[in-house]
């Protein structure tokens, strides 16, 4: 409020001050009324700047939660289309990319599109990075930086061609004090992805962890 000129009007809960051009600055109820009124996430909040009669009202919003994302009930239904080409196919899933592919370059294919190889390794590591960031949300863990590589051999076997070697070496950057926090959850998630337990191979898990 400034000097003789000034008037202040109630407006609502809040009060008014009127200068000599008629600018009005707002001011807030004594701050015993307001501390009885709770602040709720996402609203404007009083904050006390000077200590009279009233205060002055500075609006800061508090950010709002994030969502966490649901599971969906069980079971999942999943579907991929595969039209065949004269060379290799392409493989639908709306509405995601489609994805052309074929056999590799160590079976007579080509080595310039997905093999059926590289789309189990693809889909080994997209599975265990999906399972890890569930449970690191799920835990509060605050992952800075997350690389991964996974690696597979093929030989004969008594029942033909099959893996014999999977692996997945992942880089993983936490804040200082949380890489014991993060190679326990990261074991955790290999034990629930479900594309590994699904697999006659058990997987091996390589982690370094800077934090």
């Amino acid at each position: 409020m400034q000097g003789d000129s000034a008037r202040t009007q109630p407006l609502g809960d809040a009060r008014f001050a009127r200068d000599g051009a008629g600018a009005r600055t707002a001011f807030a109820p004594r701050v015993s009324e307001a501390r009885k009124k709770p602040i709720r996430r996402g609203e404007p909040r009083a904050c006390p700047l000077r200590r009279n009669r009233y205060m002055a009202i500075d609006f800061a919003v508090l950010p709002k939660p994030v969502p966490v994302p649901k599971t969906a009930p069980f079971p999942h239904r999943y579907e991929v289309r595969l039209d065949a080409q004269q060379m290799g196919a392409v493989l639908q899933a709306s509405p995601r990319p489609r994805i052309v592919g074929g056999a590799p370059a160590e079976f007579g294919g080509r080595d310039d599109w997905w093999s059926p190889e590289h789309l189990f390794l693809a889909s080994l590591n997209l599975c265990l990075r999906a399972t890890f960031e569930a449970l690191a949300r799920l835990k509060h863990l605050e992952v800075l930086d997350y690389t991964a590589s996974a690696s597979a051999i093929l030989d004969r076997t008594a029942s033909g061609p099959a893996f014999t070697w999977l692996s997945i070496a992942v880089d993983l950057t936490v804040p200082p004090g949380e890489a014991g926090r993060a190679r326990t959850l990261l074991e955790k998630a290999k034990q629930h992805c479900i594309i590994s337990n699904t697999l006659k191979v058990p997987v091996e898990l390589q982690i370094s962890v800077d934090g």
